[in-house]
């Protein structure tokens, strides 16, 4: 119950936030029967999808009734991360003596305590906003969610001995990985919660087979799922092949034929770096969208140590689950985000190289190590410093979720970061996207200044030359609103919004043939108000006539 009106006191004002990136696609006006009437389905995200879709067909499209969905999913998964440790930590510290270097008179925190403080650290924590507000992130939000489940019905079955936890372990794991591909590797940490309550021996090995084939034949299907997908090893985003060629352009030396384990490269450094945010939750350092610099050969300095320190991450953590009790919470904790991380390995990550809406999942478990520390200290100043902790941790979720509050705030936090990071593949959209905010709040020279700001890092950028053509014609400059909008065209000439635009430069300085053109153009694309607009002008020229 506490733990629910600490989350809500968080977010229970921020529950109008505006919508972003992909959730256009949900609040387009028009219902996706493909989720809404196909029930129970094998697709990737359908769950996830379809609720949405649901929320929409009951509710309409009030965005609040999104984010309370959301919400109540980050609830779910908090009271579930509690139960799972705190049955966790009854069976692995109840026989442990080394729970604490205190002197016979002092007392520590009980098990539930930890647990709580644990899953109140994870719950209030900033980097969580990205997955809670961000509204297509529910799919995170319900593989995180079925995980847990699955984790804790592993150690159902195997500290009672019985076949049908372990199978339903099985059931919860092919929810998660169709409500989100990225919880593939929850098995991996299964392993490693039967090693942290189990010596390894035949018995064990048998109890769980089975349930572990059932594993790898879900993990199987998803593979191929997301082979189907053409983006394993491989750069999947629509400008992909252009990002890469922009970094051999860059560097007449980059090896495009290496880009996948460059990118694996770039990635063991960013793991670093997401474990530092999380144990250091500083807004400045966060934002919707982050670009990183990418490896540009194997041996760059510093990714070759941060492959080493990759390995040996794993190899300590190892060791500590293997000495169990205290100790192998520990190496729990530290192998959970180790290996569910592992799929930002699947693919080549240029754009979108770090995101921390998806460190969510990773981190729901990495809780795990706190116990080694809260257990080390009397249980009044453990407490003192985590309510310490927590406080803190209070205004800079605010902070977060303040700047989910509008879409300039959201860009204009993200432009903050990359102001020295210009030279990075992609990173023009986000001047491009604040752009887009500008022109809606009407401070037109500003957007101007954002959208030539995109094209000087991407010339080649038709989508800002678009918009910034609609600015000059905003401002009746219609030369320079042509000569956008010419460009833009010339670069994509099937994006209709061009056309649209030089149209109405054309009917604005009367010259009618032109924007007849463009209309009929639209028409032949298969536009219902170009044909419309056609037929107008037209109509309107006979009548002059």
């Amino acid at each position: 119950m506490l733990i629910g009106m600490l989350i809500i006191g968080i977010y229970g004002n921020f529950l109008w936030n505006p919508v972003v990136f992909d959730d256009q696609y949900f609040f387009d006006g028009t219902f996706h029967a493909n989720y809404l009437n196909n029930g129970f389905g094998s697709e990737l995200r359908w769950l996830p999808y379809a609720t949405m879709e649901w929320t929409h067909s009951l509710l309409g499209l009030d965005l609040i009734w999104f984010h309370l969905g959301n919400l109540i999913l980050h609830i779910a998964n908090a009271l579930a991360l509690l139960f799972f440790l705190q049955r966790l930590f009854d069976l692995v510290l109840r026989k442990d003596e080394r729970c604490a270097n205190l002197d016979e008179t002092a007392t520590k925190l009980s098990n539930s305590w930890v647990a709580f403080f644990c899953v109140l650290i994870f719950s209030l924590h900033p980097a969580a906003v990205y997955a809670v507000t961000y509204l297509t992130q529910r799919s995170t939000l319900m593989a995180t969610f079925f995980t847990i489940i699955m984790l804790r019905l592993v150690i159902e079955g195997i500290d009672r001995k019985k076949q049908s936890y372990l199978f339903a372990s099985a059931f919860a794991y092919s929810f998660a990985v169709t409500s989100k591909e990225h919880a593939v590797m929850a098995p991996a940490v299964a392993v490693s919660l039967v090693f942290l309550l189990k010596k390894p021996s035949k018995e064990l090995f048998k109890q769980i087979g089975m349930s572990f084939l059932l594993y790898f034949f879900i993990a199987l299907f998803t593979f191929f799922q997301v082979k189907s997908q053409n983006v394993l090893a491989q750069a999947y985003q629509n400008n992909g092949s252009e990002l890469l060629s922009r970094l051999s352009f860059m560097d007449n030396g980059f090896p495009v034929s290496l880009a996948y384990p460059l990118s694996i490269l770039t990635q063991t450094f960013l793991f670093f770096k997401y474990l530092l945010l999380w144990l250091l939750p500083d807004p400045a350092w966060m934002s919707i969208d982050m670009y990183e610099d990418f490896a540009m050969r194997l041996w760059s300095w510093p990714y070759v140590l941060s492959l080493l320190g990759f390995i040996f991450y794993f190899i300590i953590a190892v060791r500590f689950l293997f000495r169990r009790g205290l100790y192998g919470l520990l190496g729990f904790g530290m192998l959970c985000p180790w290996f569910l991380f592992a799929t930002e390995f699947s693919t080549v990550r240029i754009q979108e190289p770090f995101v921390l809406y998806r460190s969510y999942l990773w981190m729901a478990g990495g809780v795990a190590i706190f116990p080694y520390f809260m257990l080390k200290m009397p249980a009044k100043r453990t407490a003192a410093a985590v309510v310490c902790l927590l406080l803190l941790m209070v205004p800079l979720s605010w902070n977060r979720l303040q700047s989910f509050s509008h879409p300039y705030l959201l860009w204009d936090d993200a432009a903050i970061l990359v102001e020295k990071k210009t030279d990075i593949p992609g990173v023009e959209r986000i001047f491009y996207n604040r752009g887009i905010a500008l022109f809606n709040l009407k401070h037109y020279p500003e957007a101007i200044q954002d959208y030539s700001k995109a094209l000087t890092i991407y010339p080649k950028y038709s989508y800002a030359y678009n918009n910034r053509g609609a600015v000059y014609l905003e401002l009746k400059q219609y030369p320079k609103a042509l000569s956008d909008f010419n460009i833009a065209i010339a670069l994509k000439a099937d994006y209709p919004n061009s056309y649209f635009g030089r149209a109405r430069v054309y009917e604005d300085t009367k010259n009618w043939d032109g924007a007849a053109a463009d209309y009929l153009k639209l028409c032949s694309m298969g536009i219902a108000q170009g044909c419309q607009k056609f037929k107008e002008l037209k109509a309107t020229l006979g009548s002059l006539r």
